[in-house]
C-alpha cells in the first residue's frame, strides 16, 4: 500500500528505496508476489524499462511460475499498446512471447503461454502474425511426442 502511494505521488525514488526494507521485514515466500506489484507500479507509473528489468531478474529466480508470466506479460502489453502509446510496438512485445514459445515446461504451462500470445496476435496482429504462433505450437506439440 505504501508503495502504491509513494508512486503515485511521484516519488518513483522513495519507493525503490522502500523496497528492499519491505522485503527484509517479509518472509522469503512473498517476495515474489511484492517484487511484481512493485514492477506492475514502475510499468504504470515510473519506467516501462525499469518494470521490464524488475520482471527479467524475477524471473531468472522463478521461471517456471507462470502466474509471475501473466502478470509480466499483461503489464507489458499494457505498456506498449493503445492507449499507452498511440500504435502498438510489436518490437518490444513479440520477442518475449517468441522467448517464451521456446522455452521447455509441461504442456499445459505452454498452452498457457501460445493462447496468451494468440490473443495477443488476434487483437493487435494480422494473420501472418496468427499463423506465427498456431506453427509454434504445432511444433511444440510434436517435440512433445
Amino acid at each position: 500500500a505504501f508503495l502504491s502511494f509513494l508512486y503515485q505521488n511521484a516519488d518513483a525514488e522513495g519507493a525503490r528505496k522502500v523496497l528492499p526494507k519491505s522485503l527484509a521485514a517479509l518472509p522469503r515466500r512473498k517476495h515474489p508476489v511484492v517484487v511484481s506489484k512493485a514492477a506492475i507500479l514502475e510499468y504504470q507509473n515510473g519506467s516501462p524499462d525499469r518494470g521490464r528489468s524488475i520482471f527479467e531478474g524475477l524471473l531468472d529466480s522463478y521461471p517456471k511460475r507462470t502466474d509471475l508470466w501473466a502478470v509480466y506479460f499483461d503489464a507489458h502489453v499494457k505498456a506498449f499498446t493503445p492507449p499507452r502509446v498511440a500504435e502498438p510496438d510489436f518490437n518490444e512485445i513479440r520477442p518475449l512471447f517468441r522467448r517464451c514459445g521456446a522455452m521447455s515446461l509441461k504442456a499445459t504451462k505452454m498452452r498457457f503461454f501460445f493462447k496468451r500470445w494468440l490473443d495477443f496476435e488476434t487483437k493487435w496482429g494480422d494473420e501472418q502474425s496468427q499463423e506465427e504462433v498456431r506453427s509454434k505450437a504445432r511444433e511444440f506439440v510434436e517435440s512433445q511426442g
